[in-house]
């Protein structure tokens, strides 16, 4: 009985996690943030060290300007970064590569305001790269 509770907690957990993100009935990436989407050209070239094409730094330029919030919530999204097969380190080192300037993860704040915890060993490596 026990297990079939905890069962429960993290299904409505993923549930409302999967209604935060604003996800339409159209939409075909479920628990994608939108502003991941508009990123989706990007994703070839985290891997590579060729120039991203304007149509992978336009869109980036843009939510680094505009949706700092849901980019944030990419960064420290262990599941979703996985799923994408990216690191931390390829995004804060992507930015650049597009004359942009990296983010300062460490202003990322959670929806109510507060400034969301960062390891001191995590922010040194982010630092680093």
């Amino acid at each position: 009985m026990a297990s079939n509770k905890g069962l429960l907690l993290c299904f409505l957990f993923e549930l409302s996690l999967w209604a935060s993100m604003g996800v339409s009935d159209g939409d075909t990436d479920v628990g994608v943030p939108p502003c991941v989407r508009k990123l989706l050209p990007c994703l070839d070239y985290l891997g590579s060290q060729e120039k991203p094409p304007a149509a992978c730094c336009v869109p980036l330029g843009s939510a680094l300007d505009e949706e700092i919030e849901c980019l944030c919530k990419l960064f420290f999204d262990d599941h979703l970064l996985q799923s994408l097969n990216i690191s931390q380190s390829q995004i804060m080192g992507f930015p650049p590569r597009c004359g942009l300037k990296a983010p300062d993860v460490t202003k990322c704040k959670f929806s109510s305001g507060r400034l969301l915890a960062v390891p001191l060993k995590d922010l040194l490596l982010l630092l680093d790269s």
